[in-house]
């Protein structure tokens, strides 16, 4: 049996492939949970946010002698961050809370 397209969707097709859509809404979270769990969740999402500005601000000042005001600026609002999500959490904990945590990421594309 041969398989068979028509240039109809072939072109339908190819338009999907070279049109994206300007802006993509992902659901990374969605859902209650224990504080240990939400503390897991939460501090492992902002140290990976962190590393990944540490290891920026590394590439940038080793390789390129570039400016790092960026990433050390990210690096401190995101350990601020971090430390108020611990003050949240421990209280949580301590009076025995379970957390709803909804984290929605909105991606928007730039045509360079």
């Amino acid at each position: 049996m041969k398989n068979t397209i028509s240039n109809t969707a072939i072109a339908e097709h190819a338009e999907q492939l070279t049109s994206l859509d300007p802006e993509l809404n992902a659901m990374l979270i969605d859902s209650t949970f224990t504080a240990e769990n939400a503390e897991r969740i939460l501090l492992d999402l902002l140290s990976s946010k962190i590393k990944f500005h540490m290891h920026e601000e590394f590439r940038t000042q080793v390789v390129f002698n570039g400016d790092t005001s960026h990433s050390q600026k990210r690096i401190a609002e995101l350990q601020q961050t971090k430390r108020e999500v611990k003050e949240y959490l421990a209280q949580a904990k301590k009076e025995g809370y379970s957390l709803e945590i909804i984290g929605e990421v909105r991606i928007k594309a730039i045509k360079k």
